[in-house]
């Protein structure tokens, strides 16, 4: 009686699986390549918060067009959310800023609810007083980080304001919610604008199809010990 072990089927089991369910989130600093990706789908959702008047306050735990907005850290020193209509912006004429002059502010930090979505990106537009630094604002979601890098810079307006863009892509797997983080102490101010949801095609076709869990049963005993007479 002789036992012997089949990996190969396993091997082969891995194989056949579809390739975007090993795929890994993916940053981007760059709106094109970004906007690319999740208009594959059809059509992503962006807040650009041109609608609402002057002034809209978005509270603590407050939605607004399908995002909801948490800053706890930020509302315990009075301050609110707020869509500002602002010159300086990058689609037409309101940004999300604060009552607290119209900014946010180095250390200013907040999370966002959200439907499904593989896609979240967003433009961030900042003053610096000593100039921005790599790292001084990220967005994270679906377990990435994308960072502010100052290569990146997509333009300037004014010869004052710096317009960045940051968004994370997970053609494997959906995600809920996003942070916005950045360092205090590093005296500059900044307003969000044209914040952008949306799912992929490739995350669509990466769906298992079914039956798939009972594949990888039948895999997984491909591994245990067979026995032959």
């Amino acid at each position: 009686m002789h036992t012997r072990l089949r990996p190969l089927a396993a091997l082969a089991l891995a194989a056949s699986l579809p390739a975007g369910a090993l795929a890994a989130p993916t940053v981007y600093t760059d709106p094109s390549a970004f906007m690319a990706q999740t208009w594959a789908a059809g059509s992503p959702s962006t807040v650009g918060f041109d609608a609402a008047a002057d002034g809209t306050a978005i509270g603590d735990g407050g939605s607004f067009d399908g995002l909801t907005f948490h800053y706890s850290t930020l509302a315990s020193f009075g301050v609110t959310l707020n869509v500002v209509t602002d010159s300086v912006n990058v689609s037409a004429g309101n940004v999300l800023g604060t009552d607290d002059g119209g900014l946010l502010q180095d250390g200013d930090e907040f999370d966002l609810d959200f439907g499904a979505s593989n896609a979240i990106g967003m433009y961030f537009i900042t003053e610096s007083f000593g100039g921005m630094f790599d790292g001084d604002i990220t967005l994270s979601a679906g377990g990435a980080t994308a960072e502010l890098l100052t290569a990146d810079l997509i333009t300037t307006i004014d010869n004052l304001y710096e317009v960045y863009f940051l968004g994370i892509v997970d053609t494997a797997a959906t995600f809920t919610s996003a942070s916005v983080g950045n360092i205090g102490g590093g005296f500059f101010t900044y307003t969000v604008d044209d914040i952008t949801t949306g799912r992929t095609t490739t995350a669509n076709n990466a769906v298992p199809l079914p039956g798939t869990l009972a594949l990888v049963m039948a895999g997984l005993v491909a591994w245990l010990p067979t026995r032959r007479r």
